[in-house]
């Protein structure tokens, strides 16, 4: 029996004209207006959506809150399909400071996704997509692939795990780390559920097994592991998100709200809150900006003529308000109010 949400998504999908509309207009790469859609009914929409282009969607939200929560939704209505939803939080530190590893690899993995181009719904926080990051062409010629039978040069091969951000400790108790005893090297990269153990002979690689955190003993053989830069803050310059899927469809979930926080978070750590900040903004004061050192963003301005050559989806609530992309091809109309017992579509 199928699951409700999908079973929604598939009547949605196969019985709405506007839906068609919709998705006509995202593989010619317009930009489209959806209006009257409550915020509790974006997720469901674009769950719709994503059933019916199967590509990669970015869904660019104001805040973390925000992102998870049209994350979470968006699985439940995809959760026959596997769910194929990721969200991407802002970089918790500073570059080169220490990170929180279940944090990194999660950011890892959804960078990794977004560069393979595998199909899914990408929910990203304002303030990560703010973050530069790794240009999607450098992420991808750093990322090693590493096979049984393969013959690898061991000092270069340690060289380059240290490169990629991989901390060198004793034993390996933590994603982001590798440890060398003898012809054997313990490593946990980003995308692994569990740390792998490499065993050499001289410089062929003859084993590659999974082990547990809490003895070290093996779990199983696999025959081939991928190790993807721990790092991804650019050391100058750097890409955006949005490079990482040129082909992608945008979606915005309310320009309002996210410019809100772009002028936020543009101020100085002075301890002003987000309605100290609006309220400043609507009596015509000037924020002022962050000092050159403080923390490397990407402007507002760049992301959006990153945005040019997506397809583009805007949620308009209501009353059309502030536009981050570019004037719409295409106006559709999908009404939805909140449930009143529940605040869901």
């Amino acid at each position: 029996m199928k699951h409700v949400g999908d079973r929604l998504v598939q009547a949605f999908a196969s019985k709405s004209d506007v839906l068609a509309r919709a998705v006509k207009a995202a593989r010619m790469h317009q930009s489209i207006d959806i209006a009257e859609t409550a915020s509790p009914a974006r997720p469901f929409v674009t769950a719709a959506l994503w059933h019916e282009l199967g590509a990669q969607i970015i869904v660019w939200c104001a805040s973390q809150e925000a992102a998870d929560r049209f994350a979470t939704d968006c699985a439940y209505y995809l959760e026959e399909r596997g769910a194929p939803v990721w969200t991407l939080a802002a970089r918790e530190v500073a570059p080169g400071a220490p990170q929180n590893p279940t944090s990194q690899s999660a950011r890892i993995e959804t960078l990794a996704a977004l560069a393979a181009r595998r199909p899914g719904v990408f929910c990203v926080a304002h303030d990560a997509m703010r973050d530069p990051v790794l240009a999607a062409a450098e992420f991808i010629a750093r990322t090693r692939t590493y096979n049984i039978g393969g013959t690898y040069d061991w000092e270069p091969m340690l060289a380059e795990l240290v490169a990629l951000g991989y901390e060198r400790v004793d034993t390996v108790g933590a994603a982001g780390e590798f440890a060398v005893r003898g012809g054997i090297v313990d490593v946990f990269p980003a995308q692994s559920d569990l740390p792998l153990r490499l065993e050499f002979f001289g410089d062929t690689l003859e084993t590659i097994r999974t082990f547990a955190l809490a003895d070290q003993r093996s779990v199983g053989a696999v025959e081939s592991v991928t190790v993807t830069p721990w790092s991804d803050a650019a050391e100058a310059g750097g890409g955006s998100v949005l490079d990482y899927a040129p082909r992608s469809v945008l979606v915005i979930d309310g320009a309002e709200e996210i410019l809100a926080f772009d002028r936020a978070s543009g101020e100085q750590a002075s301890g002003d809150t987000l309605l100290e900040a609006d309220e400043a903004t609507e009596d015509g004061a000037e924020l002022e900006r962050a000092e050159p050192g403080a923390r490397h963003v990407i402007e507002m301005t760049d992301l959006i003529a990153r945005s040019e050559s997506h397809a583009v989806v805007s949620f308009q609530a209501g009353v059309p308000g502030p536009r981050i992309a570019r004037e719409a091809d295409v106006t559709i109309v999908v009404a939805a109010e909140p449930a009143p017992a529940y605040g869901r579509s």
